[in-house]
């Protein structure tokens, strides 16, 4: 009895050990867990501490987390950070330290979305706005949930990564369904070469691509 209840004990030890991260070992993370956020806000905090811009920064979406164990946890971060009619997707290293506290290690623009100039940043990827169901209607370039829909159809289909790649939103229309289609015109900052792409947002605030924007 006793042989069993320490087998038993045994196995409940290893379950828990295979349930943390491995000290050393990056492991996908959870995007909507309130840690992730928390290190991401930090670390948009420093940006904008350092930045010269009139414009405040504001934390978008947390597309994807990756997280290390070590002396704490470093994370890094896939990200949106607002800035006016602009979304950057960013990549950002973060240590959270054993005290709670965090600190920025490195960030890196990987492609900037444009909308119209004099678009307003919103921290809240919240619900789509709803419109008349059915049929397309035009939508405002600028709004944070459009450039979102179109930072997923650019980092999800190959487009072009690094620092000073933008790609502007030259046309948005949507379509309210069980969520809201966005038809969306990407193109250079010039809008001189095009690519049109449909893009699907639930309610629940996620997206998925439904075309190839790198197809004319």
């Amino acid at each position: 009895m006793r042989a069993a209840l320490a087998l038993a004990a045994c196995a409940l030890l290893l379950v828990g050990a295979h349930a943390e991260p491995m000290v050393g070992g990056v492991s996908a993370g959870d995007s909507s867990s309130p840690e992730a956020r928390e290190a991401a806000s930090a670390a948009v905090a420093s940006l904008a501490s350092n930045s010269n811009s009139l414009e405040p920064l504001a934390l978008g979406r947390v597309v994807e987390v990756k997280q290390q164990v070590v002396a704490g946890t470093m994370y890094t971060i896939t990200c949106e950070v607002l800035r006016g009619a602009e979304t950057s997707l960013m990549e950002l290293r973060v240590w959270r330290k054993l005290d709670g506290t965090h600190e920025a290690v490195e960030s890196k623009t990987l492609f900037v979305v444009r909308g119209e100039a004099g678009g307003v940043a919103s921290a809240g990827m919240a619900a789509p706005q709803l419109g008349l169901v059915g049929g397309y209607h035009p939508a405002e370039p600028s709004d944070p949930n459009v450039r979102s829909a179109a930072v997923e159809a650019w980092r999800t289909t190959d487009g072009a990564m690094g620092d000073g790649v933008v790609v502007r939103v030259c046309k948005a229309e949507k379509q309210v369904v069980n969520g809201v289609n966005y038809r969306l015109t990407l193109g250079d900052e010039e809008c001189a070469e095009t690519h049109p792409i449909t893009v699907y947002q639930s309610f629940q605030g996620e997206y998925s691509v439904m075309g190839d924007a790198h197809n004319k």
